[in-house]
């Protein structure tokens, strides 16, 4: 138990993550000269533990094998049914999530950040609105963006984490971008932040995702495959290019090797079915897929974030 209340994370256990473990070697050597000589580090999701989060979780225990401190937290709080195994229970328990909002927090966390920094306040409620989409409702949200952020800020302040980074181009990827920004205004808190960028979903609406803007203002992009890297080179300045890290998601041969056979064996990979990407089946034509997928709400954080908050 830490001294904030929060149970502290489990340790982990030797060769518990060997894919989690290439991949955060990967992420600092992405980082280098801006981030990788830190220590301490923020990992944000729209959840966490989740199911279809796994990677995630496998990336974090890899960093942590290495001797990173990551502190984890989540936009909304895991469900019960989320919770698995005793490895996410240890997980929930040491995740910091900032919805449901528990007003005492919220409200000292901007109280602090209104009275020691009444300027960087201000530039960081400007720059929200700056990003919000046209309309009350993109301003609403960037409020409630806003808000997160700035509670997500004094969090990482308090316990001396420079750099935050988030999965996903969703909330997650909003708020992390956001307290970076009052960081460097404030002069304390986390100064920087890095987004990992999945796809494919966000290439349908990049000025929705906001993706430019975002790729601009993080330290590095961990991008998960080819086309996710020259998508975002598409509408990227060059001057940007280097950022964009190529970072694969992928199964560990070492630990998931297959047991020797004469016989040959099927085939098959899966991508993560979940959300959106479930909608689209390999071969759908694009009227099929747009009669199959216009029930499945959008995850844009600008527009539907309530859905998939």
């Amino acid at each position: 138990m830490g001294r904030d209340g929060r149970h502290k994370a489990a340790p982990v256990t030797p060769g518990r993550a060997d894919a989690g473990r290439r991949r955060g070697v990967t992420l600092r050597a992405a980082a280098h000269g801006r981030t990788a000589s830190l220590m301490r580090i923020a990992y944000l999701a729209s959840r966490y533990p989740a199911v279809s989060h796994t990677f995630i979780q496998r990336e974090i225990a890899g960093l942590r094998d290495q001797g990173v401190t990551i502190d984890t937290f989540a936009i909304r709080r895991a469900q019960p049914d989320e919770v698995l195994s005793r490895a996410d229970d240890a997980e929930a328990r040491a995740t910091y999530a900032l919805l449901p909002v528990r007003i005492t927090h919220l409200l000292r966390a901007h109280l602090r950040a209104l009275v020691r920094h009444p300027r960087g306040y201000e530039a960081t409620l400007r720059e929200a609105l700056r990003l919000a989409p046209a309309g009350a409702r993109g301003a609403l949200w960037q409020g409630f963006y806003f808000g997160e952020a700035v509670l997500l800020w004094d969090r990482l302040r308090r316990r001396g984490t420079p750099h935050v980074h988030a999965h996903f181009a969703n909330v997650a990827s909003d708020v992390a971008l956001l307290a970076a920004f009052l960081g460097r205004e404030a002069g304390e808190g986390p100064r920087s932040w890095s987004l990992t960028m999945h796809g494919s979903t966000e290439f349908y609406d990049v000025p929705g995702y906001r993706l430019a803007e975002k790729a601009r203002t993080a330290a590095f992009v961990a991008c998960v495959s080819d086309f996710t890297r020259s998508q975002m080179m598409l509408f990227l300045e060059e001057e940007h290019w280097p950022k964009l890290a190529l970072v694969r998601c992928g199964v560990d041969p070492g630990r998931f090797a297959p047991a020797p056979s004469r016989a040959p064996r099927p085939r098959g990979a899966a991508g993560r079915a979940a959300g959106p990407s479930a909608c689209w089946p390999s071969g759908a034509s694009s009227a099929a897929r747009a009669s199959r997928c216009s029930s499945t709400p959008s995850r844009r954080s600008s527009s539907a974030g309530a859905t998939w908050r």
